[in-house]
């Protein structure tokens, strides 16, 4: 099992602490931290909750 499935795992059975690994989106919306995170989600089925996505303002 990789870290893309390891993670979607935890997040399909809710053992995922959204507020503990944020995502950080730059200004033109590209993924700077979380792209395993983001596929795990996409593979879990679930949806990213607004309050774990963090935009950098530069």
């Amino acid at each position: 099992m990789d870290k893309v499935d390891e993670y979607a795992e935890m997040m399909r059975n809710r053992a995922w602490n959204w507020s503990e690994y944020n995502f950080i989106v730059d200004k033109a919306g590209n993924i700077v931290s979380g792209h395993h995170r983001v596929l795990a989600a996409e593979r879990a089925g679930v949806e990213i909750p607004e309050r774990a996505i963090r935009h950098l303002i530069r």
